[in-house]
């Protein structure tokens, strides 16, 4: 069986002013990692809500091998890797997170090998709504 990808809306109306095409990326590269590491059978969650200060927060959680500190701290290098030789080049990590911090925003990571992995996308809230409208 493949890998269910379940979306989880946590509150209702967040905003954020992103680059769109920049902020799909982001999270494509961060779902194509899940999806990579988890095995068969299992799920990818993708939760939309803010963190306990009310900032926009997406969040990429799977149930893959999990990382080491020492993996950990080296995931966002340029070129850094743990695939094999041509299976990957070790951007998409480094490009997420640089083009969150474009957005004054950070990423986030909690893992721990043989528990997953859950990968946090913070963004700074907005007062506009969808309209563009200013809000409350």
């Amino acid at each position: 069986a493949g890998i269910t990808i379940d979306i989880e809306e946590r509150h209702q109306d967040i905003y954020a002013v992103v680059d769109t095409p920049l902020m799909q990326q982001v999270l494509l590269n961060l779902v194509h990692n899940a999806v990579e590491v988890s095995p068969s059978g299992s799920k990818v969650t993708i939760e939309v809500g803010r963190d306990s200060e009310g900032r926009p927060e997406i969040t990429v959680s799977d149930h893959g091998c999990g990382m080491t500190e020492e993996v950990m701290a080296e995931i966002f290098e340029p070129f850094f890797t743990t695939k094999a030789v041509g299976e990957g080049t070790g951007l998409g990590l480094s490009i997420a997170e640089g083009i969150v911090r474009q957005h004054d925003g950070e990423i986030q990571v909690d893992s721990r090998p043989g528990k997953g992995t859950r990968m946090r996308v913070l963004l700074p809230a907005s007062n506009l709504d969808l309209s563009g409208k200013l809000t409350d």
